[in-house]
């Protein structure tokens, strides 16, 4: 009885992830390889525990050889997750060791009808209570416009901030980057010839952190960490594309 309790359990389980899943790869919100990595995880978790006997039949059946292979491959890759998902908490907490004062700098993410995305919402709300938090810092937002958007990024960004009563004085528009690479290089350049050195407080979702930094690092910026929190129903989607995108950059 505990058994089949607990099958129905992870059935349930696997149902309601790939129903999240499936509904932002619908409405366009997580239409990304990590969604589709979570799909096909859930449909193999909900296999296995419709088919379960026959199943652990089949590899009761498999040869020594093969036993042990497969056990160091689902080793290796729970190593390599578990690996992941420990920078990713440790990149969140990220400060920022630099003499200089830090620019708060804001991370684009899509705008729908000229108003900002549940996600980029999030980011705004982030970088707002750094900005009341911290009175004395400058803030950069950056992010392009997208064929779909009526405004870039940055606009977006800068309205919401300067709506909800952060000086527009405090406030540099970086607005042709297309990607995060580009959010640094550019916005490196706009301190530089502002001569507003080189530390920046990076503003963008917890899950995005790391490989956030790992760009960072590479166009010579030092920084510190301000994590916005990710909604629960999209966590698991862009927390898996980050697993593939981290180990991508890692061996490429």
């Amino acid at each position: 009885m505990i058994k089949m309790l607990l099958r129905m359990l992870v059935l349930l389980t696997a149902a309601y992830f790939l129903y999240n899943f499936l509904t932002i790869i619908i409405n366009g919100t997580g239409r990304h390889l990590g969604s589709a990595v979570g799909v096909v995880l859930c449909l193999i978790l909900g296999s296995y525990v419709i088919f379960m006997p026959k199943i652990n039949a089949f590899i009761l059946g498999l040869s020594k050889p093969v036993k042990i292979i497969g056990g160091i491959v689902i080793l290796l890759a729970l190593a390599i997750i578990l690996t992941e998902t420990v920078f990713l908490i440790m990149a969140t907490k990220k400060t920022t060791n630099s003499d200089t004062r830090p620019v708060v700098l804001v991370l684009g993410c899509r705008v729908q009808d000229g108003r900002p995305s549940l996600m980029l919402n999030e980011r705004i709300n982030a970088a707002y209570s750094y900005l009341e938090e911290n009175p004395d810092l400058l803030c950069i937002v950056s992010g392009g416009k997208g064929e779909d958007e009526l405004i870039s990024e940055a606009q977006c960004m800068f309205n919401e901030l300067v709506n909800r009563g952060i000086s527009p004085d405090r406030i540099i528009m970086e607005d042709k980057s297309t990607n995060t690479k580009e959010n640094f290089l550019f916005s490196k350049k706009i301190m530089t010839d502002l001569n507003l050195g080189d530390s920046v407080i990076i503003v963008t979702n917890n899950f995005h952190q790391l490989r956030a930094q790992m760009d960072a690092s590479e166009c010579g910026l030092t920084y510190g960490a301000c994590p916005s929190k990710t909604s629960f129903f999209m966590f698991p989607s862009y927390y898996l594309r980050e697993l593939v995108g981290i180990l991508y950059e890692f061996i490429f």
